[in-house]
């Protein structure tokens, strides 16, 4: 049923910043690359957005920086990735955002603590993260 989900927690510890680019690196549309279907919340972990990608990296630093002046993400500052699933194909990834925004918060909450009980944020962008501090 969903053979092409993988749930991957750590796929940032493994990327500096400088590999990280915001164009296009292949010519496949967006339907043929793979998806993230992921989470996103406040620093106090108050509001909860549920989104869909085909390049995670990109979309959160449209989130760390604003990006989109009028966003709701923006205008609540959700911000910190707590949650993500990578699809080998973006359609699965949309069916499943589709879901899981149909939940109630307190599974949507369940799920991002089956795999990050404290809610850390998994940003590449984050003041946490390994390679923020080896710039430091």
């Amino acid at each position: 049923m969903e053979k092409s989900r993988q749930i991957h927690l750590s796929v940032f510890d493994e990327i500096s910043p400088l590999a990280i680019t915001l164009g296009r690196d292949d010519e496949r549309n967006d339907m043929e690359k793979g998806g993230y279907l992921y989470i996103n919340t406040t620093k106090k972990n108050t509001a909860l957005y549920v989104g869909v990608t085909s390049d995670l990296h990109v979309r959160d630093w449209k989130h760390k920086t604003g990006y989109h002046n009028n966003s709701f993400t923006k205008k609540y500052n959700i911000d910190k990735l707590v949650y993500y699933e990578y699809y080998e194909d973006i359609e699965p990834a949309i069916i499943r955002e589709k879901q899981i925004k149909r939940w109630r918060r307190e599974k949507k909450i369940d799920l991002i603590k089956s795999v990050n009980p404290e809610f850390k944020d998994l940003s590449l962008f984050g003041d946490d993260h390994p390679a923020e501090k080896e710039q430091q």
